[in-house]
């Protein structure tokens, strides 16, 4: 099939550094049931430098290798989804935002009701 790489990623998922077990490693606050898991690794957008490793349901760690900003606890980060309609399905609403800024909030209706 034709491949369109006309638009890039639109869809992220807020990620919140929880806790820094090592200089090396922030763990975040999105695993299994945040972000689908049956492509690669979740990316970061506007982030260079770091990895992210599967910690579990709730959790992400990110290795930090050479990140191109400053990384800390608290600090959000939008991570590329590497599965969208998996992962919409994981989810109650979309927030789409501009600048920075929640512009409404949708529901996702079908969540849920698959048979």
């Amino acid at each position: 099939s034709e491949t369109f790489d006309d638009f890039g990623v639109s869809l992220f998922v807020l990620t919140t550094a929880i806790s820094q077990p090592q200089s090396s490693l922030i763990t975040f606050d999105a695993g299994f049931k945040s972000l689908a898991s049956d492509k690669m690794a979740p990316e970061f957008r506007d982030v260079e430098g770091v990895v992210y490793h599967w910690g579990g349901d709730e959790h992400g760690i990110i290795q930090l290798n050479n990140p191109s900003k400053s990384i800390g606890l608290g600090d959000k980060l939008e991570v590329l989804t590497p599965h969208c309609d998996p992962t919409v399905n994981l989810h109650d609403f979309y927030f789409p935002y501009r600048d920075g800024l929640v512009q409404e909030i949708w529901p996702i209706s079908a969540r849920g009701l698959s048979q």
